[in-house]
């Protein structure tokens, strides 16, 4: 007997999202999550989850998205939540080094979702670049 295959983590540990805003997980960006409007991660996508130095399994729900980046950083985060919120999109490059210690940047985009309460994260990583 065959058993059916497990459900994807990201839909199991969203159980709240509407179908649709799930969707947008899976449209062919790898590094691509889901925040409610206040800034709180509604859902992340498993590789979003490693680029951040998380297992693909770990259930972030809730948490502030700012609380993942250097204090320091934190009041540009807040803004560009709040210009993506106010406007419909935003972005920033941000630093690595809690990541394991890696090096390099990400630019984090932030846009409006189709669905209401709800920001589209994406992620580009931007490796260090060679010593010379």
């Amino acid at each position: 007997m065959q058993s059916s295959p497990a459900p994807s983590l990201v839909d199991a540990r969203a159980p709240d999202l509407p179908s649709e805003a799930l969707s947008l997980l899976h449209q062919g960006e790898a590094r691509v999550g889901l925040l409610y409007g206040d800034g709180r991660i509604a859902a992340l996508g498993s590789t979003l989850l490693d680029d951040l130095g998380f297992h693909p399994g770990d259930d972030l729900r809730g948490l502030s998205f700012a609380s993942f980046w250097h204090h320091s950083d934190r009041p540009m985060v807040n803004a560009a939540l709040d210009t993506a919120q106010r406007d419909g999109n935003a972005s920033m490059t941000l630093g690595l080094g809690y990541i394991k210690g890696r090096e390099g940047t990400c630019t984090v985009s932030l846009s409006r979702a189709p669905l209401p309460d709800l920001m589209i994260l994406r992620l580009v990583c931007n490796p260090a670049p060679a010593a010379a």
